[in-house]
């Protein structure tokens, strides 16, 4: 396993450059942020940002369906620029537009799951990379920079749920980060072509990082120890099994009990999965 480890770490070295030296933001449900802390400038790309017209400054007859996440640089070396994979996933498709993104730059659509085995694509947009489709990446890892462009280099993510890309149309309006305000008074999913609010999705959802990627810190290589040895997962992280608030079978996928939704005796659950008290995560 160790021996895995290293390669993967030596291989991701030579592909995207050093690893952070810097301490990478979680949610507080566990997804790392895009581009590596919370407290970012949207600037005009907000969650259905709205143009002049209509209250808002961003492009004149659209709205936006994605959210900046400003770095301002679009110089590899420095970690400003970095983009990290919210959680594991795989890299369904790699699409570079000058038009679209930026010149050089492109945007990466990777599937991703959540915890209880739901699956979402995660667009990370006006990107240079070196990855490609069908390449795995893991959570918190570097997988590029953001390029120029010409508003202010910035991170377009984005959050589409299933695993299907939606298409666009140009002559309709009907795009991957924007849409055009014809559109503004229809229901999901047309009014913003599948796409959710990604920021509400990252701090609602739990990520499902699969148990044979690459450990990230010390402490989920704990984590990742404990719930192997029971194939109990629990939450939030840093909790002892017996103080969780849920619990998910790591070999189903599935909820095995939720305090928000019913009471639960927590030693009850993880005894019946072979972990008793003081087995922290």
């Amino acid at each position: 396993m160790m021996k895995s480890v290293k390669i993967l770490l030596v291989l991701s070295l030579c592909v995207m450059g050093p690893v952070s030296s810097y301490a990478i933001e979680k949610t507080l449900t566990g997804f790392y942020w895009p581009i590596g802390e919370s407290g970012f400038d949207q600037k005009c790309g907000t969650w259905l940002g709205r143009d002049n017209n209509h209250g808002g400054c961003y492009f004149t007859g659209k709205y936006h369906i994605g959210v900046d996440m400003m770095t301002y640089t679009n110089n590899s070396d420095s970690e400003q620029s970095h983009v990290y994979a919210v959680s594991d996933g795989k890299i369904i498709l790699k699409h570079c537009s000058n038009d679209s993104w930026g010149p050089g730059n492109c945007a990466l659509f990777i599937e991703h799951k959540t915890i209880d085995g739901e699956v979402f694509i995660g667009l990370y947009g006006h990107l240079r990379t070196f990855l490609k489709q069908d390449d795995e990446v893991y959570a918190g890892k570097l997988i590029g920079t953001t390029g120029e462009w010409s508003n202010g280099e910035h991170l377009h993510f984005g959050v589409i749920l299933g695993n299907t890309i939606p298409g666009t149309n140009v002559s309709q309006g009907i795009g991957w980060g924007m849409m055009s305000n014809n559109h503004w008074n229809e229901d999901w999913p047309n009014k913003t072509n599948y796409f959710v609010d990604p920021i509400n999705f990252l701090n609602t959802h739990y990520p499902n990082n699969d148990l044979n990627s690459n450990p990230q810190t010390e402490q989920e290589v704990h984590t990742k120890a404990y719930a192997n040895s029971g194939r109990l997962a629990w939450l939030p992280l840093g909790s002892s099994c017996k103080d969780a608030t849920k619990w998910i079978d790591i070999d189903t996928g599935t909820v095995v009990a939720d305090k928000s939704i019913q009471s639960v005796d927590g030693n009850y659950v993880c005894e019946n999965y072979g972990i008793y008290p003081n087995c922290s995560m």
